[in-house]
């Protein structure tokens, strides 16, 4: 888990609000500025069968593709380790930030066709999935 802490030689520490101009200084409000609408980072965590981490890995990214396509998604990353990396083996995460937690039972959900045969692959090429959702830290959220 990260700490935000931002600090200058002229005071002891900046508040959301002092963050937030700053970054209007120096030119990074449009990436704050898309954070800010995010309020949940969410995490697909997919345990590859041995061997199948890169296929599953890119199965993961078709499917994302395939939501961002429709609208339902913004920008998304996926990475795995084959095991070449130090840390958990065939371990496969699709994740994205997101405005609201939705249900995929939800009435209005138009799943692409697409992304359930993805689905349906992936499925057969892991052992199990599980998802993690947390709160993202925006300046509003912010303790002085």
């Amino acid at each position: 888990m990260a700490e935000i802490y931002v600090q200058d030689k002229f005071s002891d520490s900046f508040t959301g609000n002092d963050l937030h101009a700053m970054m209007t200084m120096i030119g990074l409000t449009d990436n704050f500025s898309t954070q800010e609408k995010a309020m949940f980072h969410i995490k697909r965590v997919f345990k590859a069968k041995p061997g199948q981490s890169r296929k599953v890995a890119t199965l993961a990214y078709q499917a994302a593709e395939t939501y961002n396509g429709a609208g339902q998604r913004g920008e998304f990353s996926v990475y795995f380790n084959p095991g070449t990396t130090p840390g958990d083996k065939d371990i496969v995460v699709l994740q994205w930030t997101d405005e609201a937690l939705k249900s995929v039972f939800r009435g209005e959900n138009d799943i692409p066709s697409r992304s359930l045969e993805i689905w349906r692959e992936l499925m057969t090429l892991t052992d199990e999935n599980w998802i993690e959702f947390n709160e993202l830290l925006t300046p509003d959220k912010m303790v002085s």
